[in-house]
């Protein structure tokens, strides 16, 4: 994995929000929302051989489908004063899923992360819209706090559960958050659920029901269109074909 830096910026023990593309592109719903809301900024993007030979197109510039940005919103306790949220727009293949953890481990692990925080979707019956939480091991937090769900037995699987073990090896905290969704589609009223547990983690995130949902839904139509570029660029790319869009 590189990181390339795109400003200067003094990591701090910082609260780490993960958002990909799972099941219901979730996680990259709710990052796209908390990141300008925030006003958080560009810091760094990070390029591995392990994720789909794309890029991502945000103001008209190319970059790397993986971006780091930070602010300096202070978390739920004196152990984290930093928030930093990793946006993909890109998925890893399920044969890198792992090495994709291992690679972003190792960033959260340089800057000294104090929580690790994965935003996911998945199909879990009778939810009914329900937020479950699943810490690791190595995590000292109080999940009853957050006022979600918790789930004293089941299996996690996908990214989520190879950071969750892989944290636990390091000793680095991570917890998953996950809401049921649609696969298949962007969802962003569970994207809205996630958000406002977040909060919980940190304060500094004022919630409006209507602007969010509003935002929320914006979002969601551009990462369905990003998600079908992104369907026929690997189609030409596994015929040997290059190809440009917008």
């Amino acid at each position: 994995m590189t990181i390339v830096p795109q400003r200067d910026w003094d990591f701090e023990r910082p609260l780490v929000l993960v958002g990909f593309p799972t099941p219901g592109m979730v996680g990259a719903v709710a990052a796209s929302y908390l990141i300008p809301t925030l006003g958080m900024r560009l810091v760094a993007t990070m390029e591995s051989p392990h994720l789909p030979p794309v890029a991502s197109i945000r103001k008209g510039r190319a970059i790397a489908p993986v971006q780091i940005f930070a602010s300096q919103t202070r978390c739920f306790d004196e152990r984290c004063s930093q928030l930093v949220i990793v946006r993909s727009d890109a998925a890893p293949d399920p044969e890198h899923v792992n090495d994709i953890a291992t690679e972003l481990l190792d960033w959260c692990t340089s800057v000294g992360a104090g929580l690790i925080v994965a935003l996911e979707g998945t199909s879990v019956e009778g939810s009914d819209g329900a937020v479950f939480a699943v810490p690791n091991v190595a995590a000292d937090l109080d999940v009853e706090r957050l006022r979600v769900h918790t789930l004293p037995e089941g299996i996690v699987g996908g990214f989520a559960a190879s950071l969750l073990i892989q944290g636990n090896r390091r000793g680095a905290g991570v917890l998953c958050l996950f809401t049921s969704t649609a696969d298949g589609v962007p969802d962003a009223a569970a994207a809205a659920r996630l958000v406002e547990v977040t909060s919980s983690l940190v304060p500094g995130i004022s919630l409006d029901a209507g602007p969010l949902e509003q935002k929320a839904e914006r979002i969601e139509a551009g990462l369905r269109r990003f998600a079908e570029e992104f369907e026929a660029a690997i189609g030409k790319s596994e015929q040997g074909s290059s190809m440009m869009y917008g």
